[in-house]
């Protein structure tokens, strides 16, 4: 590449979820482990939010999608959606088995689906949700001072619009101290936004709309922005003007402030779900890679010490949903996902043996 180019009842008594490989019958408020998948019961299904924490899974995720991110003393944690409601679960074993400790619930709203997480200290995280009001939705933020044990109010972010989606990427904290937000509009047309906040989130900046692709490609929408380095800003952004039925490009763009950004360059691609991380001294482009001609897709990630040029994508698996969340623990590096068409297939790749031997040609990377 060129340098600048880059989820029951059994009848009314007996409910029952399938968590993991543990098989376990609740009636009447007890508790029967009797195999290998769990059974929770309620009188009319799962009681509310009380009753599902607690629950713990290995392989089979008990909710309607997940995201990951390193928490306290070499523990992960992961947003967990359920019942229209945002959770928490922790793993202490690096991902092997997990319990959910507790809600993401704000007064009088609800935060529904699993947000993307911010780590800003050692205590303190950010969860970038979807407010629910109305029957409208907004994207919002809300902060944990404790880990995930408990939540502020929501903060929204833009006002609802029709066609206006959130991009699938977490609060991004720049040196400066600016957060950034990203966003996608699929009316009329299709464009990739970028918004600010100076204030630690209390405001934002009108949005910041990325160039049409060199190619002419005008469909620009998933998007996720990182600081590479001073003045050195990149965005990752997917593409769906393609009239095969699929997104059909992948495209970089680069910055020094964050505001103007230069005309995306196509990365070769048909890449979804772009989210940057920092292992070691890279970075790393997470994303799911379809396979057009075989109708598959990939979780995949390209590594870059620069941000300009990246390294050939490493395939972690194949059907997946989602880009794979990397997770870095007692010195491990692992990538999370869940499947596709199975959702509730959660996957585990530990890929630290992947990333030494490419680390030990230097030259696949710039």
């Amino acid at each position: 590449m060129g340098g600048a180019a880059v989820c029951t009842s059994l009848g009314e008594m007996v409910g029952i979820l399938m968590i993991g490989n543990v098989l376990s019958l609740k009636l009447m408020g007890t508790l029967w482990v009797v195999g290998a998948v769990v059974f929770l019961s309620s009188m009319n299904g799962l009681r509310g939010e009380q009753e599902f924490i607690g629950t713990t899974f290995t392989n089979r995720l008990p909710g309607t999608g997940a995201t990951w991110i390193e928490g306290p003393d070499n523990t992960i944690l992961m947003s967990l959606g359920h019942d229209g409601k945002t959770y928490i679960a922790s793993s202490g074993n690096e991902g092997r088995s997990w319990q959910v400790v507790s809600v993401a619930e704000v007064p009088s709203k609800d935060v529904s689906g699993c947000g993307y997480f911010t780590r800003l200290s050692e205590t303190t995280l950010l969860l970038r949700g979807t407010l629910r009001e109305a029957k409208k939705l907004y994207s919002c933020w809300i902060r944990s001072d404790d880990n995930g044990r408990t939540w502020s109010q929501a903060a929204p972010i833009l006002p609802h619009r029709p066609g206006l989606y959130v991009s699938p990427a977490p609060i991004r904290v720049m040196s400066d101290g600016r957060w950034a937000a990203t966003y996608y509009y699929e009316k009329e047309r299709c464009a990739a936004y970028v918004v600010w906040s100076s204030d630690q989130g209390q405001t934002w900046s009108e949005p910041i709309t990325f160039p049409t692709p060199a190619d002419g490609n005008r469909g620009s929408t998933e998007v996720d922005v990182c600081e590479v380095g001073p003045n050195n800003f990149v965005a990752a952004i997917r593409a769906d003007e393609g009239h095969d039925g699929s997104w059909d490009g992948f495209y970089l763009s680069w910055s020094t402030d964050g505001l103007d950004w230069s005309v995306p360059v196509a990365l070769g691609d048909r890449g979804r779900q772009p989210s940057f991380y920092r292992v070691g001294k890279l970075w790393a482009l997470s994303y799911r890679l379809y396979d057009h001609a075989l109708g598959i897709q990939h979780g995949a990630i390209r590594f870059s010490r620069d941000g300009k040029e990246w390294s050939p994508p490493m395939i972690i698996e194949q059907g997946v949903q989602n880009e794979p969340f990397i997770v870095q623990v007692r010195g491990r590096i692992i990538a999370f996902n869940y499947g596709y068409p199975d959702y509730t297939r959660l996957s585990r790749h530990d890929i630290t043996a992947k990333v030494k031997r490419l680390l030990r040609y230097v030259g696949t990377i710039n």
